[in-house]
């Protein structure tokens, strides 16, 4: 069993933004994305979420506090093994050894190895295929978690990463309710079922070094921060009212951007200046893996009042508002 009082100091600081979990001396935990519709403050099925959110966190903690490796971050040596001891450990909570996979029915995780020469013009309509092709309703959706995982790749730049010849992970979270027909064809039955996906990314050091030294412009900022619905804070990304003025391509450089830029594709302002290689095709080269987990109903209801006491024995928080802390939510269309 972890220390009480450094399990707390790792929950709080787990529940900050990244880059104040980078200042409080740790490597960023994994965000966690929930896409729902506007109404989904007052839906069970989404509160439940989050509080199986909050439980993943606690589990995660107890298995990185007693590894003692996550705020081990002065050389990147260290921060790479904290990164893939951070993977390991949200990993082993939703598929294997932890009280979380006993709550949840794993899907087999399909293993995608991406390392193809593609035309260089369709890079960046790669890049959205591979990464987010299972998670992007719309464009504003895209936009938003283009922001959001700007926002986690800005917060790693603090870090030491220069190691030649080795990979970084990156892990995160989305969670959403689907609908799923239960039935036949011909006699459908359908029924809300609650995803967790766990998704992760390994690239070579030297295309991550590539892409934060490539982003040296300072992020743009939301217009608004989050709002609080009436149980606590809640977390999300800007909506269109409250969205921040457009920039131009020279004041703002995206996820994608920066990933299209360390693997290869010219920036704008360069390609106006220098003459077109004479090579058409870039390579792709990374690792994404996906695991979806799905709430078992009857088992997290059995479950749910010692999920609740145990988060508050720990943080003085119920699961469902610690998970509204860590939670960063993506209105969609429904």
């Amino acid at each position: 069993m972890a220390s009480t009082k450094n399990l707390r100091e790792f929950l709080e600081t787990a529940s900050k933004e990244p880059k104040e979990q980078v200042v409080a001396g740790q490597v960023p935990m994994p965000p966690v994305l929930l896409f729902a519709p506007r109404h989904h403050a007052e839906d069970r099925l989404h509160t439940e979420l989050l509080e199986m959110t909050g439980k993943i966190f606690l589990e995660l903690g107890e298995s990185l506090v007693k590894k003692r490796t996550y705020n081990q971050i002065d050389t990147a040596d260290q921060v790479l093994q904290a990164m893939v001891d951070v993977a390991n450990a949200a990993q082993t909570a939703i598929a294997s050894e932890g009280s979380v996979s006993k709550l949840v029915d794993v899907r087999p995780s399909p293993n995608m190895s991406i390392n193809r020469d593609i035309p260089r013009e369709d890079l960046h309509r790669e890049l959205l295929d591979v990464l987010f092709s299972h998670l992007i309703h719309d464009k504003r959706t895209l936009r938003d978690l283009d922001y959001l995982l700007q926002k986690f790749v800005n917060a790693f730049s603090q870090l030491p990463t220069d190691a030649e010849g080795k990979h970084i992970v990156f892990t995160f979270f989305v969670n959403e309710v689907d609908r799923n027909n239960i039935g036949t064809e011909q006699s459908p039955i359908y029924e809300d079922v609650q995803s967790i996906m766990l998704n992760t990314i390994r690239m070579p050091t030297e295309v991550y070094r590539d892409l934060v030294t490539k982003n040296e412009k300072p992020l743009k900022t939301p217009a608004t921060n989050a709002t609080s619905s009436k149980n606590g804070p809640e977390r999300h990304a800007p909506t269109r009212e409250q969205e921040a003025p457009r920039y131009s391509t020279e004041q703002r450089t995206s996820f994608l951007d920066m990933l299209r830029n360390a693997l290869g594709a010219p920036d704008a302002s360069e390609s106006d200046n220098e003459p077109e290689p004479p090579e058409d095709k870039v390579t792709l080269k990374m690792d994404y893996r996906i695991i979806t987990a799905k709430i078992k109903p009857k088992k997290f209801k059995k479950a749910q009042q010692d999920i609740d006491d145990s988060m508050r024995r720990v943080v003085k928080l119920g699961a469902k508002e610690y998970g509204e802390r860590v939670t960063k939510v993506l209105y969609v269309l429904k």
